[in-house]
């Protein structure tokens, strides 16, 4: 629960700070609990408002990205004119927030009572998505894994009832370690080899390739679909990761060759299907 308010926090100041009159357009007595919030997320004032003037595309320094474009947003970001007017505003306000003692690391009714008015201008719902990749079949992991996500399960009704819902997409090994409450609805995700075949074809085309195979050189003997969905393991995400995983390493390995080596790919598939067996 406690990661749940961090991530909304973060979320929101890379918001405001692309978006700053989703902030200052909304009515005072929401923009001092938005304010109260953020602070006790972030500490104090001068952190919160560092933060807003350092935000990048990415928010956090240490996420991969294409660091040009980075550097680019983030020294024109604090330089907008709606920026400083969202500065300006958050400092203004920040006398006014009120002073309690109420512990917010600890009191969830508290918490759950400035987080259902967080929600920027214009939006009614905010949903907090868990992606998570476990293909681990160690018992430890699995519990540590579930005790992570139980709380929010056990909160989904009180964070539903204020605007927030949770949605878990989770490895079907992990659903026996969790207590899933009657009212939460599942439903079970399963990707065929057409249908990762099909996305395959999309992903290639959406890059200007008729296929997959044009990545390679024709002298080599490979069949790149079949190798892909084999990795895939029925995930859609790692057949993906894989593929960007296969045009990064060609890259810093062979940069200016048009075509990606046979043995980089096999190695590579390898290595996915050690870390990953069936």
């Amino acid at each position: 629960f406690t990661r749940l308010s961090y991530a909304i926090a973060k979320t929101l100041i890379a918001f405001f700070a692309i978006n700053p009159h989703t902030f200052i357009l909304l009515p005072e007595p929401q923009k001092l609990s938005i304010i109260e919030f953020l602070v006790r997320c972030y500490g104090s004032i001068d952190l919160l408002t560092l933060r807003l003037k350092q935000t990048n595309l990415n928010l956090d320094q240490s996420d991969q990205g294409d660091a040009q474009a980075s550097d680019l947003v983030s020294k024109i970001i604090p330089f907008s004119k709606g920026l400083s007017f969202l500065l300006d505003d958050i400092n203004a306000l920040s006398a006014n927030i009120k002073k309690t003692p109420t512990d917010f690391s600890s009191n969830v009714d508290f918490r759950l009572n400035l987080l259902s008015t967080v929600k920027p201008l214009g939006f009614e719902t905010i949903y907090f998505i868990v992606d998570l990749d476990l293909t681990s079949t160690d018992i430890r992991t699995l519990e540590a894994g579930a005790k992570y996500l139980q709380t929010l399960l056990d909160y989904e009704a009180d964070l539903s009832s204020i605007g927030i819902c949770v949605k878990l997409f989770l490895p079907t090994q992990l659903q026996t370690y969790l207590h899933l409450p009657p009212h939460v609805p599942t439903e079970t995700i399963n990707w065929s080899n057409e249908e990762l075949a099909k996305l395959l074809d999309m992903r290639v085309q959406a890059a200007g390739l008729n296929s997959v195979r044009q990545l390679f050189h024709p002298r080599e003997a490979l069949n790149p679909e079949e190798v892909f969905i084999k990795v895939a393991r029925g995930s859609p995400r790692r057949m993906l990761n894989f593929g960007n995983q296969l045009i990064m390493r060609h890259t810093i390995q062979s940069p200016g060759q048009p075509t990606i080596s046979g043995d980089l790919f096999n190695d590579l598939a390898k290595e996915f299907l050690k870390n990953d067996p069936a």
